[in-house]
């Protein structure tokens, strides 16, 4: 396609070239922390799991320092 086209259409294609690029950058950053989310969250189901066999003592233990720490 080497026919001159009019400046609103090269307009728009170097638009849909820019969005392209953008979106190919956020779906590249998006794939490196997805990893680091996962493991976030089995790391808070593991907390939960822990926190579910406290006794009553160490629950209150855990309150103070959750309420202290923030």
């Amino acid at each position: 396609m080497d026919e001159i086209r009019s400046r609103k259409v090269r307009k728009i294609l170097r638009l849909e070239a820019r969005a392209a690029r953008y979106q190919a950058r956020y779906d590249l950053g998006l794939a490196r922390v997805a990893p680091a989310g996962e493991r976030a969250a089995a790391l808070r189901r593991a907390a939960r799991e822990l926190e579910m066999r406290l006794t009553g003592s160490q629950l209150g233990e855990l309150r103070r320092a959750r309420r202290e720490r923030a």
